[in-house]
């Protein structure tokens, strides 16, 4: 006599139902698959965002690199727009000499096509010199311009023997010292490097 076996059901998926399971799982993987390149590209930007040059540390910040530097036992943080090995080839002429930094001018053209960025250099430059190194510097100016210069001083690199910054708008962006003087040019954002890259030499991070 012949044992019947047990009849084992095989569950039956329709072609349809298949399609949409297949979907579904698709949509799943793609949910989990973003998240992880959401994740990765986080992970990526924050250590984009932290960078390290010659032992000082910069963080990317609101556009700008702000790094926290030493001076006279007090700690500052301060912000760059250009990170270090941005401005390595601005061109260096002379060579960076004790440079009295208790007084002295910010002298530039007055009448140059380029006074915005001019002016943002210029700020930049005014600031760290204030804020940090206790410095009282005062705008001049090149030459006598409208109501404008006078009353501001109009002071050049060999008018005075003061220390002078000469903002100088110009094709090539470059940093010149030459004896009581250093001349920052540059044309457009250079001229913002080219003070990037003096302060930078200042504070002994370049």
């Amino acid at each position: 006599m012949k044992r019947k076996g047990k009849k084992i059901k095989v569950l039956k998926i329709k072609k349809n139902q298949l399609y949409f399971l297949l979907f579904i799982l698709l949509i799943i993987g793609a949910v989990f698959a973003g998240r992880g390149y959401r994740a990765y590209k986080l992970s990526k930007l924050r250590e984009a965002n932290t960078i390290y040059y010659n032992n000082f540390k910069f963080v990317r910040s609101d556009g700008m690199w702000v790094t926290d530097v030493k001076f006279r036992n007090n700690v500052y943080q301060i912000p760059f727009r250009f990170f270090p090995a941005e401005v390595e080839n601005v061109t260096e002429i002379g060579e960076l000499k004790i440079f009295p930094l208790d007084t002295g001018y910010i002298t530039f053209n007055p009448d140059d096509p380029e006074l915005k960025y001019v002016a943002l250099a210029a700020a930049e430059l005014s600031i760290n010199l204030a804020n940090v190194l206790g410095s009282e510097f005062y705008s001049a100016c090149t030459k006598e311009w409208q109501d404008v210069c006078p009353p501001k001083p109009v002071v050049t690199c060999n008018s005075t023997n003061s220390s002078v910054f000469y903002i100088k708008v110009a094709n090539s962006t470059a940093i010149e010292f030459k004896d009581n003087c250093i001349i920052l040019q540059g044309k457009g954002f250079g001229l913002v490097k080219a003070v990037d890259k003096v302060l930078y030499m200042m504070y002994g991070i370049i």
